[in-house]
């Protein structure tokens, strides 16, 4: 099953719980919260150690006894224990990680006004002509949105990141579900909406969670 949770990092609400959980993590964590300068950073880099604890607590283990590994472009994984994929992003408050038995990639975006001439320059021909096909601004800076976030999961998930080209492929709907058009590597597409946001998730097994998983502290 691919699982996606969210988090509020505003439930780390002073400088007591932020230690608390900051001393609970793996040194591959803390040593990028470390890095971080801005306060927010932090504490979303910390609210992604969360999440991790909280899947991997499911499975009779704990974030802080994982050992990481980077894989190309940077993409962090496992390797003190194998079968288990994880793909972590965050956007304003929030902190999503998806976690599966399978490569997988996640991304989450507030729903925002969105500067369209973005989508005329690294979108398709046929994504460009969804996003403007909108009726008013609102509604194409969801479709734009919307997009983004189907593309950079399906980047996220090849460990390319916007490198991989957001153009070097297409996203389609059948009906209202997003699909990748030619898609030569069975890649199967998820979206979730929570609290203005738009959630997308990619993986190659289509056995995907009704929900959003909220983690709470």
């Amino acid at each position: 099953m691919n699982n996606t949770y969210i988090f509020n990092s505003l439930q780390i609400d002073n400088a007591e719980k932020f230690q608390k959980y900051y001393s609970c993590m793996s040194d591959y964590r803390r040593s990028k919260i470390d890095r971080m300068k801005m306060e927010k950073d932090k504490l979303l880099s910390l609210s992604a150690g969360i999440l991790l604890d909280s899947c991997l607590k499911k499975l009779g283990l704990r974030e802080r006894f994982m050992e990481y590994a980077l894989g190309k472009n940077e993409k962090p994984f496992f390797t003190n224990v194998r079968g288990i994929y994880f793909n972590i992003s965050h956007s304003g408050a929030y902190a999503v990680c998806s976690f599966s038995e399978n490569e997988i990639g996640c991304d989450i975006e507030k729903i925002e006004s969105a500067d369209i001439r973005i989508a005329e320059r690294f979108f398709t021909e046929g994504e460009y002509s969804y996003v403007l096909a909108g009726e008013n601004e609102r509604e194409r800076s969801y479709r734009f949105i919307r997009l983004w976030t189907l593309k950079e999961s399906c980047l996220k998930y090849k460990g390319t990141g916007l490198g991989g080209g957001l153009s070097s492929f297409e996203i389609g709907f059948i009906g209202n579900k997003p699909v990748i058009l030619n898609n030569e590597e069975e890649l199967y597409l998820k979206e979730y909406e929570a609290d203005g946001c738009c959630v997308s998730v990619a993986c190659g097994s289509n056995s995907f969670s009704s929900s959003l998983v909220e983690v709470r502290l």
